[in-house]
């Protein structure tokens, strides 16, 4: 058969859409299975199996990422192209056979034309290093002025910069301005980066080792926290989670990272996400730096927040999104991207909901009003951007709206608070707390940011960063004014009001960026006014504040967090807690006159997202007349009562007044343990384990199933089972004590040894210590029990946020497009006068 190169020229045009054949209706399909077919038939007989594996794995690759881009047709070409060569075995053996009778060269001949993995690999990295330090031109490979024409092959792996890839990469502005800061911040933390034991100290709590754990807390319908709790688990976990996947499961070396270079990270988001809106390279840096240093960020890092923090990098982002989502080209793509990047930010910070529904509402109301037909797509592109997040994190998201506080609080973080912090502090950017620096040293910040607003060609850009700092000033100031009970606890408290200053600090920043980009060209043509000195003491305060902010914060950088062990009790306690019986710690802390906290212990100590999933503030009412009465010394049933939570040691922490050691020393029931570093534990007599058998009136300690002493140690005990016990049979009816909070998924059987039937318990409330506890009735002649929590709630809503991820995942992403030169078109490809006849 003969074949012109016209014929060829087709044929390959064909397989790139630009020509339509009879003999090939699909093109791709058949491009692709010559292509398989040809590998297969040219490799030898030991590495065809391997290569039919890859090849079989490559397909199925592509065909997936041909259906994430929206190219149902391609994906199916892939998939009936391998599987048109897997099931014609004979063609393949045919043309092997040809193949070996007619070659007179090993196939490794050409294995040297291939493109190597290190050139593809290093293609790959140039481009992303471009995308990452947002310069235009690094996407793409560049080109050397020297090459004058067609070059061998050999040219294809020479530099492609004389400056040479890392030098090109170091000298960009973005990452001298993000090394510096991440410098600058190992400096500020340096005392934490070593040392033993895990970060933790302000608000925030020790880190689970394992990545893995962090998915079983989300996943867990009931939470080992106090005396058990249904709330469901912060989405900040699943989070964690992903970003750990990147550090081999290491979750709290990701915490580590986060908190000690957050503000390094959140000057680069901020950096990035600037690109195209600023167009002067040393606007877009002192803005960055100015929003990494904002007190809000320190403050956070210093107090441990690592829910401001995560909100501090994720917010640039979203707002960026936010903003192209307003304009008339915006998709239903770029709807669905904004929903997961505000998911992410919400999950953090559940106050950001709060600003973009205003916003939303504010856009969609303007958008109705001035064209009623015409605002039906931003509406729906709105409608998805708002509700995804509250679908995809639900049931968290859904207590918003039973508890609307929640959104005021934040995640665990209204901890270590300013209860006199003044409106005129958040007016000044400070949100109070540890790690402030003084309130005069962001003030050229906010003059900055308002004086902008003279700038007349950018009026309507301004006006938009200015009124979205007004948004997050007005919650600011709310949440100085406003006392709240958080959910969990009986006292009222003052919110802390840090990531609404930070969008208050954050549209300041991009008011006063916007005001300076271009200030000088403007200026430089005008004739001389009292708006030329005004800009330059203006430019001279706000370059000195973030450098001030920086200088001033350096000392109190670290005075929160500590590196300290994971366990806050002593280690015979530890491991007796992640024991059969799994029996709770009482830990008090004489907070002043007259007052004493405690903290009910599960385990070795509280982990990462405890104090978003404890149970709700009346469940702890009667505990907290247990204490009262432990304080004071009356010497009546308390004793007892902590018993029946459980509890077996009491311990007072290190550091706390002695006030309390001759009062507990004189309890009856209790047995000082141990005295150690100022560190005091006592015992209690009797019955403490958590479950228990009552007959009689007499209890029995009773085993839990828990899970392994690392799975407990971390994620709490397991309730799948929970407890898997037989017992003796009795004479008369008996009372099983879960030693968990009451609640309507808790389920028991009793196991028939003869036949393995189960029985459904009843349950029963108790009366008096034990009221607070699910119970069930025993009959007389069980000899066998099981107790489990039900999962059934939490997997369907697991089900659902998978669903919905994967929607929002598949609309975000870009559809497939190909954008290939036809050289049979005039114009494309080399011009004519380059092609001569040799």
């Amino acid at each position: 058969m003969v074949a012109t190169n016209a014929v060829l020229h087709h044929r390959e045009a064909s397989a790139h859409a630009r020509r339509v054949t009879d003999l090939a209706p699909h093109p791709h399909r058949a491009d692709r299975e010559a292509a398989v077919h040809v590998l297969l038939a040219q490799s030898s007989l030991i590495a065809s199996p391997f290569i039919a594996i890859r090849l079989l794995l490559g397909s199925a690759l592509r065909a997936l990422m041909f259906l994430l881009g929206k190219d149902f047709n391609a994906s199916g070409d892939e998939v009936k192209a391998v599987l048109s060569v897997a099931l014609h075995p004979k063609r393949l053996a045919e043309s092997r056979h040809r193949i070996h009778q007619t070659s007179t060269e090993p196939v490794s001949v050409v294995n040297s034309l291939r493109p190597r993995l290190a050139w593809q690999l290093r293609q790959t990295f140039e481009a992303l290093i471009g995308i990452a330090s947002t310069s235009e031109s690094a996407a793409t490979l560049s080109v050397s002025a020297g090459e004058t024409g067609p070059t061998d092959g050999e040219s294809d792996y020479l530099d492609v910069s004389s400056s040479g890839l890392l030098k090109r990469i170091l000298w960009r502005p973005s990452v001298i301005m993000v090394l510096s800061l991440m410098v600058f911040a190992i400096i500020a933390t340096h005392a934490l980066w070593w040392g033993d034991g895990v970060l933790q100290g302000g608000v925030l709590l020790p880190t689970p080792d394992g990545a893995t754990d962090l998915w079983d807390m989300y996943t867990q319908g009931w939470h080992d926290v106090g005396p058990g709790s249904s709330t469901p688990a912060p989405p900040y976990l699943l989070t964690l989670f992903a970003a750990s996947a990147a550090f081999l499961g290491k979750s709290a070396l990701v915490v580590q990272i986060v908190m000690l270079l957050g503000l390094a990270f959140a000057g680069w988001a901020a950096y990035f996400t600037l690109r195209g809106v600023i167009v002067s390279k040393p606007v877009r840096v002192w803005a960055a730096v100015m929003y990494a240093v904002l007190p809000s960020v320190t403050g956070a890092m210093t107090a441990g927040r690592l829910g401001t923090v995560i909100a501090a990098i994720a917010f640039p982002f979203a707002v960026r999104s936010c903003v192209r989502l307003a304009t008339s080209t915006a998709s239903v793509r770029r709807a669905a991207g904004t929903a997961l990047l505000l998911s992410i930010l919400i999950a953090a910070i559940p106050l950001f909901w709060l600003i973009a529904l205003i916003f939303a509402l504010a856009l969609g109301i303007t958008s109705w009003r001035r064209d009623a037909q015409g605002s039906k797509r931003l509406l729906k592109r709105l409608a998805i951007a708002i509700i995804g997040p509250v679908i995809l994190l639900a049931p968290w998201s859904l207590q918003w709206f039973v508890q609307p506080v929640r959104c005021l609080i934040g995640s665990a973080e209204h901890n270590l608070s300013d209860p006199d912090l003044s409106p005129i502090s958040v007016f000044l950017v400070h949100p109070g707390g540890p790690g402030m620096t003084p309130v005069w040293i962001t003030a050229g910040l906010v003059v900055a940011g308002l004086l902008a607003l003279l700038r007349r060609d950018r009026s309507m850009q301004i006006a938009l960063a200015v009124g979205l700092s007004i948004v997050g000033l007005m919650f600011a100031i709310l949440q100085t004014i406003v006392m709240v009970t958080p959910p969990g606890a009986t006292d009222a408290i003052r919110p802390w009001p840090g990531p609404a200053t930070l969008v208050w600090g954050a549209g300041l920043i991009l008011a006063a960026a916007l005001g300076a980009d271009g200030l000088r060209q403007t200026m430089g043509g005008a004739s001389f006014s009292l708006e030329q000195p005004l800009a330059v003491v203006v430019t001279v305060i706000a370059v000195l504040t973030p450098l001030g902010s920086a200088v001033l914060w350096l000392p109190t950088a670290a005075d929160e967090l500590q590196k300290a062990p994971a366990s806050a009790v002593p280690a015979f306690v530890a491991a007796d807690s992640v024991g059969p019986q799994a029996p709770r710690t009482l830990m008090l802390r004489q907070a002043g006159a007259g007052q004493v906290l405690y903290t009910l212990l599960n385990g070795p100590g509280a982990v990462l997202g405890d104090a978003d999933m404890a149970p709700p503030g009346d469940v702890w009412l009667p505990l907290d007349a247990d204490v009262a009465a432990l304080a004071s010394g009356r010497g009546g049933s308390e004793i007892a009562h902590l018993s029946g939570y459980g509890v077996r040691y009491i311990s007072l922490v290190r550091g706390t007044s002695t006030d309390l050691i001759p009062i507990l020393d004189g309890e009856p029931g209790l047995r000082r343990l141990s005295s150690e570093a100022g560190e005091v534990l006592w015992g209690i007599d009797g019955v403490t384990s958590r479950a228990r058998l009552i007959t009689d009136g007499v209890a029995t300690e009773l085993d839990v199933v828990g899970g392994t002493p690392e799975f407990m140690a971390a994620v709490g005990v397991g309730t799948t089972p929970y407890l898997d016990q037989k017992i003796a049979a009795a004479t008369t009816e008996r009372q099983l004590v879960v030693g968990e909070l009451a609640n309507s998924k808790w389920n028991a059987v009793a196991i028939d040894q003869a036949t393995g039937e189960e029985t459904s318990l009843e349950p029963v409330t108790l009366q008096g210590a034990l009221n607070w506890s699910q119970a069930f009735v025993v009959p007389k002649d069980a000899v066998h029990v099981r107790v489990t929590f039900s999962q059934t709630m939490r997997s369907l809503w697991m089900w659902l946020q998978l669903i919905v991820f994967i929607v929002l995942v598949v609309l975000a992403l870009p559809a497939r497009r190909v954008d290939e030169i036809d050289p049979d078109v005039e114009g494309s490809g080399f011009p004519a006068e380059a092609v001569r006849h040799e």
